[in-house]
């Protein structure tokens, strides 16, 4: 079974990078903006997992929205 590669993002400073690095590799990307409190956002994780696992060829983002609320206003 292949490996789950979803990227988590620790940074205002790291999302972007991530980004422009797609943008530069012409890579697609999916991002999941969660947060620990959002049941939501809890119950459509796995989805996301399994995103990185059956298309190896996108790069999966996750955001932690509690950490990085900038990225929200760009």
């Amino acid at each position: 079974m292949a490996e789950d590669k979803t990227k988590e993002i620790p940074s205002d400073q790291d999302f972007v990078m991530s980004l422009k690095l797609a943008v530069e590799n012409q890579t697609r990307i999916v991002v999941d903006f969660s947060a620990s409190w959002c049941g939501p956002c809890k119950n459509i994780a796995p989805l996301f997992k399994s995103l990185s696992v059956k298309y190896p060829n996108i790069e999966v983002l996750k955001q932690i929205t509690e950490y990085l609320c900038s990225i929200m206003f760009y």
